[in-house]
């Protein structure tokens, strides 16, 4: 993909670029090598950066790296590569998995809907997708728009999963 400037960096800030899969969000796009940003940006002068001081500075504003044009680092791993701790990426976090199913059954007992299934996927350089699998047997469109749109305001208004998930897209799935 191409990143396409807007105008000039203002001094200090990062340059920013939408996500590809997600237009509306912004990252700090960053290259494993010279040969990967010259096959993505070919004009691009390379400037050597720190990792630690880098994803620190990232934090503060888009607050995600695009790493390669394809993986999408989220604030919760640029905090942890600024303190040289350890991240437990979405999709591999039982504790967030659970809490999600949580929010999701209390929304859905309300809605007459059972959750079959309930899964966290990692997506190429966009928010990881919260795969619902719904079973409902009377549910219009709008209802489903209602309760989609209640879940993600309840995950939105949730302090415990900021720092464990950064974007998420949820799908759902009727079984």
């Amino acid at each position: 993909p191409t990143h396409e400037e807007s105008g000039a960096c203002p001094p200090g800030a990062l340059y920013t670029c939408p996500l590809p899969h997600a237009p509306w969000a912004e990252a700090a796009p960053v290259y494993s090598s010279v040969d990967k940003l010259r096959e993505a940006l070919p004009e691009a002068r390379p400037v050597p950066v720190i990792g630690r001081s880098f994803a620190l500075l990232a934090l503060s504003s888009p607050r995600r790296i695009l790493l390669d044009d394809q993986i999408l680092l989220p604030r919760s791993a640029l905090l942890a590569i600024g303190s040289g701790d350890s991240w437990l990426p979405a999709w591999e976090n039982t504790e967030l998995e659970q809490k999600l199913a949580e929010i999701v059954a209390k929304a859905c007992a309300g809605a007459q809907m059972a959750v079959k299934r309930l899964k966290i996927l990692p997506q190429e350089a966009g928010p990881d997708r919260l795969l619902l699998g719904l079973d409902s047997t009377s549910m219009d469109l709008l209802a489903l728009q209602t309760l989609i749109g209640q879940i993600a305001d309840t995950i939105a208004d949730e302090p415990s999963l900021e720092q464990q998930a950064d974007l998420l897209e949820i799908t759902p799935v009727m079984l």
